[in-house]
């Protein structure tokens, strides 16, 4: 995308807008020009308790269910691989005066909708109800980011760019200008913050609400004549055939981009104003810009560490990759029930001694015999037994924790993807999969992504084969009662035979279904970084209470 945007001659900084309401004096510098809109909520009593909607929106891994969470106090699933929010979730903080529903949205690289997360962010930022959004950007990736930045700005809604993982970006060495971004992207509200270390959100939801009082200068990016011409009368007439619209200009560009639902939700007789598709132009001018603000907001981007790359030679080679997949997992069980069985050693001892306590005392206050036995052979013994499995368990659940939050899920998808293929599945399928080593019933939910019906079919007939948490417990039970001189191995293999026979049944559908075309893997391989402990705690925690 980024070469493509070099083939327009006629960049954005070139352009004109001979509208009159166009502030000439900046088109050249910001390549945006304002006019004011009835965005002011005068008249509100201040004594008033307020109520405001916000909608988190951004990029799949910018960390907006981690923001989220830390503006709510949600304990909402988070990871670092793309794809683990599917649907929408409200939650409710305040702030001064102000009562504040936060709703946070599924991942999308643009409002062309393609899946039926992509479905629900759109129609959640389009709903009247949302008075300020909220866009959620990945600092350490800007230029990637900004895209969906300068669509939601067309929207005319009121906005605040939330920079997230600036400390990333200060551990780089880079520097991003934060006087000159907001200048070019019409004036918002830029905040740095940190959703790990929950730094900077008095801040941001401070300029929430005073951006939401102030109102929202509309958002215009120069595109070349021809283009913005056409944008003029598209918009006019959304304006007289829809005269409370409060995007007109947005769906105009929309139509001129063949969006189907706008088309469908707004069927205007366009006639020759929107004679083709001039969807590649609109996208180039907005590369073409985002490429203007990188080269004048970000600084010393040489310095960027390269460990990522050096560390995916190795686990996303097309050959290694799978094998050290497996090493991996295997290590995961070796240290489930290594460590594990030496901390469940001191469990079990701490649990006799707790037991002879009990039964002493029972029997110096003349309890019955058969009491006895109920209360220390049967509940104590009893609930004991199963207690005994939580050093294992939990270790369990902290490295595969470890591994979510690092990156190293989103790698897997993609090294799977060519094994995966020849059973009629895409390398995207694996993430709900991945998602069933959890627990099937979001990792059914999360077959929603994908973007055919065939292959949420056949995702959803082979995801319970997976070994889910649930029956975790079972087989660590069996391995030590059964295999108690294997109990790694056989654990592990339990894990292997389920994704084997997955990957038969997948083959088995492919063949009845006469091996029908999958859509190719696209997955963003996010940068690795260190787990964050807040989200591996609450990742853990939640995964105990589960399992007692």
């Amino acid at each position: 995308m980024r070469n493509s945007s070099k083939t327009n001659g006629s960049k954005a900084g070139n352009s004109k807008v001979s509208d009159s309401k166009t502030n000439e004096s900046k088109a050249g510098n910001n390549m945006a020009s304002k006019s004011k809109t009835n965005g002011s909520k005068a008249g509100m009593d201040p004594k008033d308790r307020k109520h405001i909607n916000i909608a988190c929106v951004g990029n799949p891994n910018c960390g907006k269910t981690t923001l989220f969470n830390a503006l709510t106090g949600s304990k909402l699933k988070v990871a670092n691989w793309p794809g683990v929010t599917v649907e929408r979730f409200e939650g409710h903080t305040s702030y001064e005066d102000t009562d504040i529903t936060i709703v946070d949205t599924p991942g999308i690289y643009s409002l062309t909708c393609y899946t039926i997360e992509e479905k629900v962010t759109r129609q959640c930022v389009m709903d009247d109800d949302i008075d300020v959004i909220v866009n959620v950007v990945d600092a350490s990736s800007l230029e990637r980011n900004l895209y969906l930045t300068l669509q939601v700005l067309e929207l005319g809604k009121p906005i605040v760019l939330a920079l997230n993982m600036m400390d990333i970006i200060k551990e780089r060495g880079m520097e991003i200008d934060m006087h000159r971004l907001p200048e070019m992207l019409g004036n918002i509200p830029v905040v740095p913050v940190s959703a790990a270390r929950r730094t900077g959100l008095d801040i941001l939801l401070h300029a929430v609400i005073h951006h939401y009082e102030e109102g929202m200068e509309e958002y215009m990016l120069d595109y070349p004549e021809e283009i913005e011409g056409k944008i003029r009368k598209l918009t006019a007439m959304m304006q007289t055939d829809y005269p409370s619209h409060s995007s007109a200009r947005w769906h105009a560009i929309k139509l001129l981009e063949e969006d189907e639902e706008v088309r469908q939700e707004h069927p205007l007789e366009t006639g020759s104003v929107a004679d083709r598709n001039y969807e590649k132009e609109i996208i180039q001018c907005k590369y073409a810009y985002i490429e203007k603000i990188m080269e004048e907001v970000l600084f010393h981007k040489s310095k960027k560490a390269a460990a990522t790359d050096r560390i995916d030679r190795l686990l996303t080679h097309s050959v290694l990759g799978i094998p050290v997949f497996l090493l991996i997992m295997c290590l995961v069980f070796f240290l489930t029930f290594t460590v594990g069985d030496a901390l469940k050693g001191v469990f079990e001892a701490g649990l006799a001694v707790f037991s002879e306590g009990v039964a002493g005392a029972l029997a110096g206050l003349g309890v019955t015999a058969w009491l006895q036995s109920l209360i220390v052979d049967g509940i104590i013994a009893g609930v004991g037994g199963i207690l005994t499995f939580i050093p294992n368990i939990f270790i369990l659940f902290l490295a595969l924790a470890v591994l979510e939050d690092s990156g190293y899920m989103a790698r897997v998808a993609y090294v799977m993807d060519s094994c995966m293929g020849r059973v009629g599945l895409s390398g995207k399928a694996f993430l709900p999969m991945i998602l069933g080593f959890g627990c099937t019933v979001p990792a059914i939910m999360a077959t929603r992504a994908l973007e055919t019906e065939h292959d949420r079919r056949r995702t959803m007939l082979v995801t319970p084969f997976m070994s889910c948490s649930a029956r975790l417990p079972v087989y660590v039970l069996l391995s030590e009662m059964f295999f108690p001189k294997y109990p790694a191995l056989v654990a592990f293999s339990m894990y292997v035979v389920g994704m084997g026979i997955a990957i038969v049944a997948a083959l088995v559908c492919n063949r009845l279904e006469h091996g029908k075309a999958n859509v190719s893997l696209l997955i963003e391989l996010p940068e690795y970084k260190r787990p964050n402990a807040r989200t591996i705690r609450i990742y853990v925690w939640n995964k105990l209470k589960d399992y007692l």
